[in-house]
């Protein structure tokens, strides 16, 4: 209020923050709907996306207290901006931190840095919809001062793992894409809990929800591509994909055990051999044409227009 700006209780001062966001690895990624032509497009923030932006304050070696909690709704036009005075102490450590998809269950005890947080990605990735509730982003950066003002971009970046499988029919002399009418994978751990937040220290680890019941359905298109957006860990001998093709369903395994890394690209290649139309039982490979890519860095070095924020 402006009697606490006019009267302050400690050595503190009233500044105006300025956020801004970006991606900083926008991707490609197959549409969800079945069939659609218009297959490939790139992920970006899309108007009227809520992030969620937090602002932190350094009280003593370990703590931080929590400032701001608010949320940024992305504009394309980069109109969106309101106007608000925060006080912080003099030559306080300052924190802008920033999380997308926007949280429902937000912990604010927990979420700081140093802090935890969970996240769990969608079961049903068919849809545009959920897809993009799966893609985690996060940043943090120490805002710059200017006078009465502060500011800090902040520039997200990919925090889970993005797998992708291309299905493909052999004859041995051509091959072809598949269409692909389901795709769905089992036995892959659904949660994700960080602890040590925004800090140099920072832990994964993946968890299941249900284990029983762990699965996640990825869209599908004529092209025979279908991704998912997975938590990062460490494969299993029982993580398989069954496939739906002209009414017959492929069971297909993973023959090479990896670790699935923040922030990549695994691209898979599933190959039917014509000669064997009754052979259901295939494997997924990853090989040089197919291969794990850096998914949180664009091939042109840019990122996406921002869109500005005054508190």
């Amino acid at each position: 209020s402006s009697d606490d700006i006019n009267n302050p209780t400690e050595q503190t001062e009233a500044v105006r923050l300025s956020v801004s966001a970006s991606i900083a690895g926008a991707h490609e990624h197959v549409s969800r709907a079945p069939g659609n032509t218009d297959v490939i497009r790139t992920t970006s923030f899309k108007d009227q996306d809520e992030i969620k932006v937090l602002f932190f304050n350094k009280t003593d070696d370990s703590n931080w207290e929590m400032l701001l909690n608010d949320k940024l709704t992305y504009s394309q036009e980069g109109t969106s901006s309101f106007s608000s005075w925060v006080r912080v102490a003099t030559n306080a450590t300052t924190m802008v931190a920033g999380i997308f998809p926007f949280p429902t269950d937000f912990d604010e005890t927990t979420v700081k840095p140093g802090g935890t947080f969970s996240f769990t990605v969608k079961s049903e990735q068919r849809t545009d919809a959920n897809y993009n509730a799966s893609d985690l982003m996060m940043d943090n950066k120490t805002p710059t001062y200017s006078g009465m003002n502060m500011s800090a971009t902040l520039e997200f970046k990919h925090l889970l793992s993005k797998l992708t499988f291309k299905f493909v029919e052999s004859n041995n002399v051509t091959t072809q894409l598949k269409t692909v009418t389901d795709a769905v994978i089992y036995n892959v751990k659904d949660k994700l809990t960080i602890t040590g937040l925004w800090t140099d220290n920072s832990d994964f680890e993946a968890s299941f929800t249900d284990e029983k019941n762990s699965s996640i359905a990825m869209g599908c298109n004529a092209t025979g591509e279908t991704t998912a957006i997975v938590i990062p860990q460490e494969m299993t001998n029982k993580m398989f994909v069954n496939f739906t093709i002209d009414s017959n369903v492929y069971h297909v395994s993973f023959p090479e055990i990896i670790e699935y890394l923040p922030g990549k690209e695994y691209r898979y290649t599933v190959t039917w051999d014509a000669s064997k139309p009754s052979e259901k039982y295939l494997t997924a490979t990853l090989s040089n044409d197919s291969e794990i890519t850096n998914w949180t860095t664009q091939e042109n070095g840019q990122t996406e227009a921002k869109t500005t924020m005054i508190w």
